[in-house]
């Protein structure tokens, strides 16, 4: 199923972006010259085609923690951490649904 998943999205991804497996269930997609909201957007139609593309004949889901670079996430452990943040809202809202953190990431 991994394997699979991860070639969905790397079919849907742009020629720009990488597509990489991160560890256990999760992929990372960086997203090069695009900002929150168009990160958002991208995220959201992943969701939605993971959920419309019947793996293995069954109803698969995501859920997508989103986050952008920006003066307050100026390196690569910060943005992980506010993405990571935005994967766990995503679960508590239920799952297979996109989510950007809550708050601002910050430097501390």
């Amino acid at each position: 199923l991994l394997r699979t998943i991860g070639k969905l999205l790397t079919s849907l991804a742009r020629e720009t972006d990488l597509v990489a497996r991160v560890g256990g269930e999760e992929f990372a997609i960086a997203l090069p010259e695009t900002d929150l909201d168009g990160a958002r957007v991208i995220a959201e139609r992943i969701r939605a085609e993971v959920e419309r593309s019947r793996l293995f004949r069954r109803t698969v889901t995501v859920s997508i923690g989103v986050a952008a670079l920006s003066d307050r996430t100026p390196d690569a452990s910060i943005l992980v951490k506010a993405c990571d943040r935005a994967l766990y809202g995503a679960k508590a809202a239920g799952r297979n649904g996109v989510s950007v953190p809550s708050e601002s990431p910050s430097l501390a």
